[in-house]
């Protein structure tokens, strides 16, 4: 008589698991690679961001010459004629404000402390900028023998000469910007200190220190640079 026997395959049991050496190993591992690709992601998304907010910065300049060249009317006076703008405040370093000069035709926002930016009076919207960029400085140029001198916020002294706001506007059917310089008494800074104003210059800074940089020229042309 054959007898069958039924084997069952055996394996061997190894219930060990990972040892505490090995999974400090993987630890230290994984934390040395964290290390070094963390400072170098966060660096990349600022400029990324920084990049991204100077072109908003360019954009909305670009859409007050749109709306200068006659593109939009304005809904009270149903008028094609008033210049837009932009207006820069180093008193206000994290917004700048789109508007419309139908009051005086003077350059600037007439009352910009009290105008609630809604459309009801000069100013048509305000943008802030947020996670801790801000426009550090704003600057203005005048052409010397054929070289352009830009004279800062941040370098031109204390009191009521310094330079308070920046506008730029454009009116229908110049194409060509309007950039003004106004002391802390809306005085226009010109003769003396800035004349024949050529370019402006917008700078943009992160909580690092790195910077992006708005040109407008007396052309309307708009870039974005470093």
């Amino acid at each position: 008589m054959k007898i069958f026997l039924k084997h069952s395959k055996r394996f061997p049991k190894n219930n060990q698991g990972f040892t505490l050496v090995e999974l400090l190993v993987v630890f230290f591992i994984m934390a040395t690679i964290m290390a070094m690709i963390l400072p170098d992601y966060f660096a990349y998304q600022e400029n990324i961001d920084l990049n991204n907010i100077a072109h908003e910065v360019a954009l909305s300049i670009r859409e007050a010459q749109v709306y200068g060249f006659g593109a939009k009317v304005d809904p009270g006076t149903f008028s094609f004629d008033y210049p837009y703008g932009i207006e820069f405040d180093t008193g206000d370093p994290t917004s700048f404000k789109l508007f419309i000069d139908k009051t005086t035709n003077n350059g600037y926002i007439d009352s910009p402390s009290t105008d609630p930016c809604n459309g009801s009076g000069e100013c048509i919207q305000k943008y802030t900028l947020k996670n801790g960029f801000t426009i550090s400085d704003i600057c203005v140029a005048q052409l010397k023998t054929g070289v352009l001198d830009y004279k800062c916020k941040s370098v031109m002294g204390s009191g009521v000469t310094d330079l308070k706001w920046l506008d730029i506007t454009y009116m229908r059917p110049d194409p060509d910007a309007r950039i003004m310089a106004y002391d802390g008494s809306r005085v226009v800074l010109n003769a003396s200190s800035i004349d024949n104003q050529a370019r402006g210059k917008i700078i943009i800074s992160s909580e690092s220190g790195k910077n992006a940089i708005v040109v407008v020229s007396l052309s309307g042309r708009v870039s974005v640079g470093e």
